[in-house]
């Protein structure tokens, strides 16, 4: 039994949800974050009102002021909610960056609408990040310096965070913590990299459905949307990550796609382009009854899920030969990597 100021606590809404118990989590989530800064002298403040407008939160970190911004919604944050922190970020001392915590992750465009500005200066941290941190396989500050980097380096604001057990090492090494169980930094023996949560969720539960041995040793990685898929692609090459490849859709810009192309050839790893994309490939492998019965949803992944676990596995493999190419391309690569 955990108890209610702990992480574990709020990670999996009880049955049935009393009535303001989200609003209760998202509370406990900024008393969470400032604890970790606090304990690792990040100097946090909560709730700042500056001129009208409120801040969650601020921390000090190599010398710099870093504004935070934190929510756990049921669904992916969309780009108005990064806009709105952004230009309370803009407003401050020239240089000023924010860190934005989405427990739920971000939608697909959101991430990419943040490289349409002047200037890129919010660091974005996942759910999965946040949790590696949390459990304390990883201490704030090494992540943050991780993500600092990525974002200098390649211009992007986000890097879904993980590591092998080097990489953990090296952050224990860094920081003088120690962090924890190496296991949990372990990447897949496949590692597929999509647009955003939505297909990684409907992937993870596919992979799941088809071959259950094979979804234990894949990690799908959510890039945040499709102009930071090459560029991870790079970054976890260059970590040593193994068995590299990318599920994309086809909307893509042709520039863009032709990027991820190239990245995945010089690393001999697997590309798929859906048309026209995820959810309607999968939608097309359901039976017909079950899509005129299922009331529409406006949530993108809650359709993922749905979808992915009611196509019809042989009805997806012969509709597109792709696919089953895809899954024989993971299979081959995670029994190399057994062998």
């Amino acid at each position: 039994m955990h108890d209610k100021d702990s992480f574990e606590y709020w990670l999996t809404p009880p049955d049935p949800v009393p009535k303001g118990w989200y609003q209760r989590r998202g509370f406990a989530l900024e008393r969470i974050i400032s604890r970790i800064l606090l304990a690792e002298g990040l100097e946090p403040k909560t709730h700042i009102r500056p001129s009208g407008e409120e801040i969650d939160g601020s921390f000090l970190f190599a010398e710099r002021t870093f504004l935070l911004e934190a929510k756990w919604k049921a669904e992916p944050v969309p780009a108005s909610d990064f806009y709105a922190f952004k230009g309370k970020v803009d407003g401050k001392l020239v240089g000023t960056i924010g860190v934005f915590v989405s427990m739920s992750g971000f939608s697909p465009d959101a991430v990419d609408a943040l490289k349409f500005g002047k200037e890129i200066n919010l660091i974005l941290f996942n759910g999965s990040d946040f949790q590696l941190v949390a459990q304390g396989h990883l201490t704030f500050i090494a992540a943050l310096r991780e993500k600092l980097r990525y974002a200098a380096e390649e211009g992007q604001p986000f890097l879904p965070l993980s590591a092998g057990p080097d990489a953990a090492a090296a952050a224990a090494k860094a920081t003088s913590v120690p962090v924890g169980n190496a296991a949990s930094f372990r990447t897949g023996l496949a590692n597929i990299i999509v647009e955003g949560a939505a297909d990684q969720e409907a992937l993870q539960i596919l992979f799941g459905r088809v071959d259950a041995g094979i979804a234990a040793a894949t990690r799908v990685w959510p890039a945040g949307g499709q102009l930071n898929v090459a560029s991870l692609l790079r970054q976890l090459h260059a970590a040593g990550v193994p068995g590299l490849a990318a599920v994309i859709e086809s909307d893509m810009p042709m520039e863009r796609l032709a990027e991820v192309h190239d990245t995945l050839s010089t690393m001999g790893g697997h590309l798929l382009v859906l048309t026209p994309s995820l959810e309607d490939v999968l939608e097309n492998a359901c039976d017909v009854d079950y899509i005129n019965l299922v009331p529409p949803t406006g949530s993108k992944m809650k359709a993922a899920r749905r979808v992915a676990r009611n196509a019809d596995i042989e009805r997806l493999m012969s509709q597109n030969r792709d696919f089953g190419k895809f899954m024989d391309w993971m299979r081959g690569t995670v029994a190399r990597g057994k062998g």
